[in-house]
């Protein structure tokens, strides 16, 4: 796999000061309530909108709205991340995109 240039909306996994954030610098990204079923829809009805969540506002299978700039939307289910202590630093994930969803792409 060729590795590719960083884009303004990536999402981005950071730790530090003791705490682990997602972050996007221009992409819209938004917690999804817990009863929500991370469908299409659910995104492209979500407003609130940030730039920062952190790991503890998500529990084992929360979820997050990507929504970039070009016209993609993604849902992020969050399935855990590194312990604390452990030497690497990361966090597991499924995601789904649908490119072009906002017919921007």
């Amino acid at each position: 796999m060729e590795p590719v240039e960083y884009s303004k909306d990536d999402l981005l996994y950071s730790c530090g000061f003791g705490s682990c954030d997602f972050a996007t610098f221009s992409a819209k990204l938004a917690r999804l309530d817990s009863g929500s079923d991370g469908s299409l829809q659910a995104c492209r009805q979500e407003t609130r909108f940030a730039t920062r969540i952190p790991v503890e506002a998500l529990s084992k299978g929360g979820r997050m709205c990507v929504r970039t700039n070009k016209g993609s939307i993604a849902v992020i289910t969050y399935k855990g991340s590194s312990p604390k202590g452990d030497p690497s630093t990361y966090a597991i994930l499924d995601v789904t995109v649908w490119r072009g969803a906002d017919g921007k792409d």
